[in-house]
């Protein structure tokens, strides 16, 4: 950069240092897409994202869960690709007794660690155990009878009249 100190033109380096939230796991502003989604018998997962975060209205830096806003503003302290979070939960046979579990950060499906939507959708696709073990950031944990889910799932869609159970773009 040139400045001009004492009527003396000097070059000088400057380093640069990046914006908080600049680099940020929460994807910003998105105009063109419909949200990426996905619904494993009641639970509805998802990226977290500005677009999300806006939805609690217009002061939603104030209003939002804390443990969701440090993702939008810390860049640098996680090496997820993704932060998902179980953004609702369908009432449901298979979903009762996890009230309070929305907006919670998932860390692992059945094991794997989850760095983006897709993890959640393969530890959960290729699971061949007898449970369907969510954990999250908190510490708490879901946990659901895997053939009780599956046998549920598509009963659950049409009782929700939703036509499929992830979005066009992981399809």
């Amino acid at each position: 950069v040139t400045v001009l100190r004492n009527k003396k033109l000097l070059q000088i380096k400057i380093p640069l240092q990046e914006t908080v939230g600049f680099n940020s796991v929460v994807t910003r502003h998105i105009y063109d897409k419909l949200p990426s989604y996905y619904i494993h018998s009641g639970l509805v997962f998802q990226p977290l994202t500005q677009n999300y975060l806006e939805t609690y209205g217009q002061d939603w830096m104030y209003i939002a869960p804390k443990k969701l806003l440090h993702y939008f503003v810390d860049a640098n302290f996680t090496k997820r690709k993704q932060v998902i979070i179980l953004s609702n939960i369908l009432a449901d046979a298979v979903t009762v007794g996890y009230p309070g579990m929305q907006n919670s950060v998932v860390e692992t499906v059945n094991g794997i660690k989850v760095d983006s939507l897709a993890t959640v959708i393969k530890a959960i696709e290729k699971n061949s155990g007898n449970f369907d073990i969510i954990r999250f950031e908190n510490g708490g944990q879901v946990v659901l009878d895997s053939k009780q889910a599956r046998a549920r799932h598509k009963k659950l869609l049409k009782k929700y009249y939703i036509t499929s159970d992830r979005s066009r773009d992981l399809q």
